[in-house]
């Protein structure tokens, strides 16, 4: 009996030590993948979209990009845009709210000379 108690208090302290708020949840409609070779633009559907969902989190004081490799990222507003920067500059994701009251983003990453950009939907956003 006393081993299910400390199991249930590790638990529970992993949890707490763990807990973070999803801040925003997108889902991807078109990938944009661009290099000195050329760009391509095509339409994302079904179980991809679900692959290169887009999850960004929040513990602590920390904006996290949960979706790439868990990396921080730096919160900042102009106008009507919420960015979302990756501290090494090499990604961003920038947000906002359309007439209906969800949301649109752009995500936006780059490896070596390589780009990829998604853009999406989200249905909130909560800083």
């Amino acid at each position: 009996m006393k081993k299910i108690w400390l199991l249930i208090v590790f638990c529970l302290l992993t949890i707490n030590c763990y807990a973070k708020t999803i801040v925003f949840e997108g889902i991807p409609t078109i990938r944009n993948s661009s290099s000195f070779e050329g760009t391509i633009n095509e339409r994302i559907r079904g179980k991809e979209q679900i692959k290169y969902k887009l999850i960004i989190t929040k513990k602590g004081n920390d904006y996290i990009w949960f979706s790439r490799e868990k990396k921080k990222l730096k919160y900042s507003k102009s106008g009507i845009f919420h960015y979302f920067v990756q501290l090494d500059g090499s990604g961003y994701i920038k947000i906002t709210k359309t007439d209906e009251g969800s949301y649109t983003y752009l995500e936006h990453m780059n490896f070596g000379f390589q780009t990829i950009t998604y853009w999406g939907v989200g249905n909130k956003l909560e800083l």
